[in-house]
């Protein structure tokens, strides 16, 4: 007599891990490539001038628009704003003082707005003020 035995096989269930990681990769690549287009800063006109050097990279930037809007950080700042941060700056352990303020001035920027902000950085304290320029060399 034939006796019949039944064998269940039960597979495994398997995940397939090739489309996860083609999306990763597509939104590292999407990401990586808008972080290049958004960390350029705002785009000025600066005068020229024959002595300019490239600045440090670390450093408190204030930029004046050719709208004569203030900009710190790249972000809008009202002038009686910029005070309190200046303020803030010297109050933090972390500065020490000898740090440079770098004012960049659109050419089309007042005089008057480029007083008032320099005004106001001197007498919050900081006597390390440098205009920004471009350079004349070619």
């Amino acid at each position: 007599m034939i006796t019949f035995t039944h064998h269940t096989h039960q597979s495994t269930p398997e995940v397939n891990l090739t489309p996860l990681i083609d999306i990763i990769f597509n939104l590292m690549i999407f990401l990586l490539i808008t972080a290049v287009f958004t960390a350029k800063g705002i785009s000025l006109n600066l005068p020229q001038a024959a002595a300019a050097r490239p600045a440090p990279s670390q450093r408190f930037e204030i930029t004046i628009t050719e709208k004569n809007d203030i900009m710190v950080d790249q972000k809008p700042c009202p002038l009686p704003e910029l005070e309190a941060i200046l303020a803030s700056k010297l109050d933090d352990p972390q500065w020490d003082g000898s740090e440079k303020i770098f004012i960049k001035a659109c050419k089309e920027a007042s005089v008057g707005q480029l007083v008032r902000v320099m005004d106001t950085v001197r007498s919050t304290g900081f006597d390390n003020v440098i205009l920004a320029a471009g350079s004349t060399k070619q």
